[in-house]
């Protein structure tokens, strides 16, 4: 497996590693619906690339996953992580997490951002395993209006997580 930065030719195939990625919300009757909610379309993942701020896992030649992110208030706020379902639990999201901590290392950014699912395993626990710790952001804070949107589109149990960026590459 390789991780790389995502390419313009990548935007039109991640659709379908996010779309597989979140088939697995079906196991959860509260939450079934997100797996059909739509994937970050072609489209925004170009503006991403642009952006400089997408990184794509490659295995045998194949997409398998992807981390888009954006910064915000000195952060790097990491938008969307899929990892294709059938390449799930191998370390790809991870080493995903790796690249775009060496990046925001390298842009001077000092902590990494995302929501989250509080309590799905493979959202809020495996992100806690990865050493980042669930906060209540300020009001106003570009945190705490995401999960004002995200509460209004109907997503429960969100959090906000943080884990600083290491100093150096060796974590």
């Amino acid at each position: 497996m390789i991780v790389r930065p995502g390419a313009p030719a990548d935007a039109a195939l991640l659709p379908d590693v996010e779309n597989s990625a979140g088939a697995l919300f079906a196991t959860i009757p509260e939450l079934a619906w997100v797996a059909t909610h739509g994937a970050t379309s072609a489209e925004q993942h170009l503006e991403f690339i642009a952006n400089g701020v997408s990184f794509v896992a490659e295995h045998e030649g194949a997409l398998v996953g992807f981390l888009v992110g954006s910064f915000h208030s000195g952060d790097l706020y990491i938008d969307e992580l899929a990892v294709h379902a059938d390449h799930q639990r191998r370390g790809i999201g991870r080493a995903l997490i790796a690249a775009a901590e060496t990046y925001a290392r390298a842009n001077g950014y000092s902590v990494i951002t995302l929501t989250t699912f509080q309590d799905v395993p493979w959202n809020g626990p495996y992100y806690a395993s990865l050493g980042f710790a669930a906060f209540t952001p300020a009001p106003g804070s570009y945190l705490g209006q995401i999960l004002i949107r995200e509460g209004e589109r109907g997503l429960p149990n969100r959090c906000a997580m943080r884990r600083p960026v290491a100093l150096t590459a060796n974590r």
